[in-house]
């Protein structure tokens, strides 16, 4: 070996294996991401192929939008000849709450370099926000690229997947999987309602709201959905702060 070539130093060995072994660390935390959203996803290609989505559109929604909440209520929008940007306006209020989880990571990632901030910002979900905020205190952009990184093609390669298997499927099941996104929403809701009847209230009144724009009012489905996601959010959140004035002032 020439003189002039040297063997990097202990620190330097760290400094290399070191996001490796954090990627590693990450990509392991996100196995249960990787499990539960692949039998999701699976459910939203077969249901993008019933609704007519090619697999290159089912697929670019998931690399591109990659918000399962937002992709289902696409499809139902979609569904019902909503224009795009009704359907874009809809999606940006359902995924506000993402900036709420960006802004409580966005304390613990200043260190973090801008290009990383901007990579990682994108793959943000609720369950990748659940695990990082549970270990805020060790997360590295490695760690948190390795986190997001599971999450993101486990849910692109169920919707593949899920879309080429609606392709055996006989043309009847194919048709009753539309039902199938009104019962993932069921399901979303109803652990949640049946601890709280303010929840259970506040569900309804944004179903009863959303028909009566729609039947009553003849707004269009995109735009009843908006005002009423936004005027039932408003409700809640004013409820809500009473409550605690009420719970103060008693105190």
């Amino acid at each position: 070996m020439p003189m002039s070539e040297k063997l990097p130093s202990p620190e330097q060995q760290q400094q290399v294996v070191l996001p490796v072994s954090s990627y590693l660390s990450g990509l392991k935390k996100a196995v249960p991401i990787i499990i539960g959203y692949w039998t999701v996803a699976m459910a939203f290609g077969l249901l993008a192929r019933t609704r007519g989505l090619s697999n290159m559109e089912s697929g670019s929604m998931s690399l591109i939008v990659f918000a399962g909440a937002s992709q289902f209520a696409a499809l139902n929008l979609l569904d019902g000849g909503t224009a795009f940007f009704e359907i874009i306006i809809a999606t940006f209020f359902l995924n506000l709450r993402h900036l709420l989880m960006s802004a409580s990571l966005s304390l613990r990632f200043k260190p973090f370099t801008l290009p990383a901030k901007i990579f990682l910002a994108f793959g943000i979900t609720d369950e990748t926000f659940a695990i990082a905020s549970t270990d805020l205190n060790s997360i590295t952009p490695a760690g948190m690229a390795g986190l997001e990184t599971g999450a993101y093609l486990s849910w692109f390669g169920g919707t593949m997947a899920g879309y080429y298997l609606g392709t055996a499927l006989p043309p009847s099941l194919q048709a009753a999987m539309t039902l199938a996104l009104y019962a993932l929403f069921a399901t979303l809701l109803l652990p949640q309602i049946k601890h709280s009847l303010k929840l259970a209230a506040l569900g309804l009144s944004a179903a009863a709201l959303n028909s009566l724009l729609v039947v009553a009012a003849g707004l269009p489905a995109g735009w009843s959905f908006v005002v009423a996601m936004l005027a039932v959010s408003l409700a809640g959140a004013f409820t809500g702060l009473e409550a605690k004035k009420e719970n103060k002032n008693e105190s």
